[in-house]
């Protein structure tokens, strides 16, 4: 849906959330991303477990041409952004539908399989996914609430 979509998984504690596959979520970019599923999860807050996966999707409208595009996952917890610990992947390798290049205008679908880890606090947060490409530009940006718990 986005092509060049930076998602950022951050855990952000936002307001004005839409509705989208039967998740709450904000875009926290171009206003491109049009839908966010969380494998399992049926309402916000989503409630995810330590040391469980949690299964990522987002559609989203290319905002330009892309041929490499980077996630960059946070969580805000009390209005404190931490980077979580998820390597640097270029989405073009196997998490984009239709794959890369990507193009301004057409619509991808980003699927990302994330661990809930151990040093994770017990508490409520926001989840920022971003995508960018290989200049850091800002392909598309997303923002969930989570319920992390043990």
């Amino acid at each position: 849906m986005a092509s060049s979509v930076v998602l950022a998984l951050a855990v952000v504690v936002c307001a004005g959330f839409v509705v989208g596959d039967l998740v709450a979520f904000k875009d926290c970019g171009h206003g491109n991303v049009k839908s966010v599923n969380i494998v399992s999860c049926k309402k916000a807050p989503c409630k995810v477990k330590i040391g469980t996966r949690v299964v990522f999707e987002a559609s989203f409208v290319a905002p330009f041409d892309v041929t490499s595009a980077f996630n960059d996952i946070g969580a805000y917890i009390e209005r404190h952004r931490f980077r979580l610990p998820e390597p640097r992947v270029d989405a073009c390798n196997g998490y984009l539908s239709p794959r890369c290049p990507m193009r301004k205008g057409q619509t991808y679908t980003y699927r990302y399989t994330m661990p809930v880890r151990e040093i994770y606090p017990a508490t409520p947060a926001t989840i920022e996914y971003k995508l960018t490409n290989e200049e850091g530009r800002l392909i598309g940006c997303t923002s969930i609430p989570v319920q992390i718990f043990r």
